[in-house]
């Protein structure tokens, strides 16, 4: 009889892999994710969806630095807010495939969705352990792409890893009295960060307030967590189902 194994959600914040000009991707420390979920192909299946981290901010400034269009055009604004969707796009799917080559060919699967495939509503199938995600149509955050497939996948919830170990009251960078909140409501979470009308490539959030206003009505939590200098011990200690340090916000 096969065992029916849980599917696990998982965001991969670019910002923990692609750090700086030095580490553009940082493959020692994919790897050490890699090898986590290894451990636990016998119990989950994983969907890890990847962000654009400090490669896509690069070449946002890039273009914003020289961009040919010219200043007095009415459509200068428009027309740039495209471009840097679009290379928030590309970086996400390099990534992604960059992410893909640390796995062995029996244990991911074939193709990486991108772009049409997040049009299809469909249960995702995955024969393999792993499932990998890059972006979908230039617009959207790497955030909303966990919150489809989570949906598709019918889990509620999404573990999301990255360069911070959870939500605060305020920036805890600039702000030395800024509390850590283990547990938030969406609507709290809102209340701090802020209710956008837009997504712009290369802003910086827990989750995007997009994304969290749609997880506040189909009640889809993210768990938030660090990834404690590339040895993700928070992360380890979830898929053992003991007690780990994060920000649940549902």
């Amino acid at each position: 009889m096969s065992v029916v194994k849980k599917f696990i959600v998982i965001k991969l914040g670019g910002s923990v892999v692609s750090t700086s000009e030095e580490n553009i991707f940082e493959f020692e420390k994919a790897l050490c994710f890699v090898n986590i979920l290894r451990r636990y192909f016998n119990k989950y299946k994983f969907v890890v969806i990847i962000g654009g981290g400090f490669l896509a901010r690069k070449y946002i400034r890039l273009i914003q630095e020289n961009s040919y269009v010219h200043s007095y055009s009415d459509n200068r604004t428009e027309f740039l807010d495209l471009l840097k969707h679009e290379v928030g796009v590309a970086a996400v799917n390099l990534n992604a495939i960059v992410l893909k080559s640390l796995f062995f060919p029996h244990e991911v699967e074939d193709k990486i969705l991108r772009y049409q495939d997040f049009d299809n509503l469909d249960s995702i199938k995955i024969s393999k352990n792993v499932l990998i995600s890059a972006a979908g149509h230039p617009g959207y955050s790497s955030d909303y792409n966990a919150y489809l497939i989570a949906k598709r996948v019918e889990t509620n919830f999404v573990v999301s890893i990255k360069n911070i170990d959870g939500v605060y009251t305020s920036d805890p960078k600039k702000d030395k009295n800024a509390v850590f909140l283990s547990y938030l409501s969406w609507s709290k979470y809102l209340n701090i960060v802020g209710v956008k009308e837009h997504f712009n490539p290369g802003d910086n959030y827990p989750v995007d307030p997009l994304t969290a206003k749609l997880c506040m009505r189909d009640k889809i939590k993210f768990i938030i967590m660090g990834n404690d200098n590339g040895s993700f011990i928070e992360f380890s200690k979830l898929l053992e189902c003991k007690d780990y340090k994060a920000s649940i916000i549902e």
